[in-house]
């Protein structure tokens, strides 16, 4: 009697044949969740494949480490492949000039091997801020799953700043809203790199950010050396698996450069 030998993908390719004709009913719940790129190709075909749909991605990394900057130019992007982005701004943090274009694909700074990208139909970005009172805390988790409730949105940025934390039971309730929607939730965390491991509920997948010593970028301008930019270390975990990246930052042209007038910023005073 002859025996039939199948490897995983050979299991996978008929799964999704039967998939077709029974919806539903035969893909595995990790493959039914689709990941969103992020134009970074060390994120995007390392151990992540990219930001998980329907999952907690946690971002953290200590104060000024260059998170937030390599967040900004994925949100671009993300921006120019007509997604729609929501940010938490919970301590109004935000400076306007640093987020007015990326609607429009551009974000200042850049990491030097992002795959370029064009815009075509721009999604939207949209900020939820003011969050203020005793309740601030309230506040911002039930803005969170408002939205996550929505539909509308392709990511959620959650800016826990350095004092907000998610317990076990927040993150269970969020991550039950999660599935039922098409969001990615990125909660944004000033915490340290050493320390963060321990620290994170129910995520699904981590990046840890903090400046590195063992390569520097520099930039030359007319008249000689205009920046010297360390590159950013990141650490990547998923499911038990860490893998350590480092990503280059490519500054943008001084905004004094420009003629037109600044965007005023309407953020708080940081402590």
């Amino acid at each position: 009697m002859p025996q039939f030998y199948m490897n995983q993908q050979s299991v996978t390719l008929l799964k999704e044949q039967f998939e077709q004709l029974f919806p539903g009913k035969w893909l595995v719940d990790s493959r039914t969740h689709k990941n969103i790129q992020t134009g970074i190709p060390e994120i995007d075909f390392g151990i992540l494949h990219g930001i998980s749909r329907k999952r907690i991605t946690e971002w953290s990394g200590t104060f000024s480490s260059g998170k937030t900057s390599v967040l900004r130019a994925i949100v671009a992007r993300w921006c120019a492949a007509n997604m729609q982005v929501v940010y938490i701004d919970t301590f109004d943090r935000l400076r306007a000039s640093d987020w007015a274009f990326v609607e429009s694909g551009y974000s200042g700074a850049v990491p030097l091997n992002m795959v370029p990208s064009t815009v075509e139909e721009p999604g939207r970005f949209w900020v939820v801020r003011n969050l203020k009172g005793p309740k601030i805390e309230h506040d911002a988790l039930w803005s969170v799953e408002q939205l996550i409730r929505s539909g509308m949105f392709d990511i959620l940025i959650f800016d826990l700043g350095g004092n907000l934390s998610i317990s076990s039971k927040i993150a269970a309730r969020l991550q039950r809203s999660l599935e039922k929607s098409r969001t990615a939730l990125i909660l944004l965390k000033d915490e340290d790199f050493e320390s963060n491991a321990n620290s994170s509920w129910g995520c699904h997948s981590r990046f840890s950010f903090g400046w590195s010593s063992s390569s520097i970028h520099c930039e030359i301008g007319l008249s000689g050396l205009v920046s010297i930019i360390p590159s950013i270390k990141t650490e990547m975990w998923k499911e038990g698996m860490t893998k350590n990246i480092e990503v280059n930052i490519q500054s943008h042209v001084s905004n004094c450069l420009f003629t037109h007038p600044q965007i005023p910023d309407r953020r708080t005073p940081k402590a």
